[in-house]
């Protein structure tokens, strides 16, 4: 009888991602004038990868966001709205 070192027993996916952000900063000003980020991430509610892309830009007060299906492209959520009409969602700190 010989043993095996290594069995396979479940056969587990691994998926690499990544992704970047970029920050614009004003010296005085708190906050960033622009924020942009693209990459993947995990989609909470529907618990799968997605591709996201964000901008966040004081200065012009707009905010663009779309997130989409790695697996499948499909859009999920896109928005283009005045910042200064945007509802935050998640944990968000309060303006200051």
């Amino acid at each position: 009888m010989q043993l095996s070192l290594f069995e396979k027993q479940n056969e587990d996916k691994i998926t690499v991602s990544n992704s970047i952000t970029a920050k614009a900063k004003t010296p005085g000003v708190k906050r960033p004038t622009i924020e942009i980020s693209t990459g993947s991430d995990l989609h909470k509610r529907e618990n799968k990868l997605v591709h996201k892309e964000r901008v966040i830009d004081q200065k012009h007060d707009l905010y663009c966001e779309k997130v989409v299906d790695h697996e499948t492209g499909e859009i999920i959520h896109e928005k283009e709205e005045p910042l200064s009409n945007h509802i935050c969602h998640g944990s968000v700190k309060s303006k200051q």
